[in-house]
């Protein structure tokens, strides 16, 4: 009788556990990390990219310098160029640089400014920075954030250099591991850059497309100008308008 009752309670015990942890990932899934209290533009940047042979398209960067500010002077820097050489004779420029990681449906990854394949990078304090923090999320088409660590080595950390990247599509899996910090201000240009990247890219990431057989390309993607221009007011709306309601302004 004993240990049928105490099988019992070890039964609940479980099915209890069960269900607590089955809500939490729901909850998770649910009710992602809430950004709108944090997307406060402070720059507007911008970067000309090619595709293959089509003309480059300006693709305008809000960036939330209140909640991150030492990630967004990295790459605000980074894109203007102001900083010209590092200690180590690197160019801090994404101007001449590729995107040459493409996750096919999630996310394009660029702003490798040594090897150019995406391994390693370089921030314009001389040495890999730890993020401000990690409170927004990853919630949709258009997020601008950085990838920690590195890549040509078994060594992980969680610092992070100039290797940047936009996802084009919601990815909760990888808040409180990488740090976003912006996001592509007008929604017809985080569209551009999911239609003209989500067939392109294999398994492993690499920019390759396939029109069929014996008919593959590896397309170059190339940052071919970036810099920075000045706010006109309107940014914070523009990001969110269905909430910043004129009315309300």
């Amino acid at each position: 009788m004993k240990i049928m009752k105490s099988q019992l309670l070890f039964n609940l015990a479980f099915f209890t556990f069960i269900t607590i942890i089955t809500l939490i990932k729901t909850w998770i899934i649910k009710y992602p990390k809430i950004n709108l209290p944090f997307e406060v533009v402070t720059h507007k940047v911008y970067m000309d990219i090619k595709v293959g042979d089509m003309e480059p398209k300006r693709i305008h960067f809000a960036l939330f310098g209140n909640t991150m500010p030492k990630m967004v002077e990295n790459f605000r820097a980074l894109c203007t160029g102001e900083k010209g050489i590092s200690k180590n004779n690197t160019r801090l420029h994404y101007k001449g640089t590729y995107i040459k990681r493409i996750q096919r449906y999630s996310w394009l990854e660029g702003g490798d400014l040594l090897n150019n394949n995406n391994t390693v990078g370089e921030s314009i304090y001389g040495e890999p920075f730890y993020a401000d923090n990690y409170n927004l999320g990853h919630n949709g088409i258009g997020y601008l954030g950085m990838r920690m660590g590195r890549l040509d080595t078994d060594k992980k950390d969680n610092k992070f250099t100039s290797i940047f990247y936009i996802i084009t599509r919601r990815i909760d899996i990888m808040d409180d591991i990488n740090a976003v910090f912006g996001k592509v201000l007008k929604e017809d240009e985080r569209l551009w850059l999911r239609n003209h990247t989500r067939y392109i890219g294999n398994n492993h990431g690499e920019p390759y497309q396939d029109f069929g057989y014996r008919k593959r390309i590896n397309p170059i993607i190339e940052i071919v100008d970036s810099g920075e221009l000045p706010l006109d007011g309107t940014e914070t709306q523009q990001l969110n308008p269905d909430y910043y309601r004129k009315e309300d302004l």
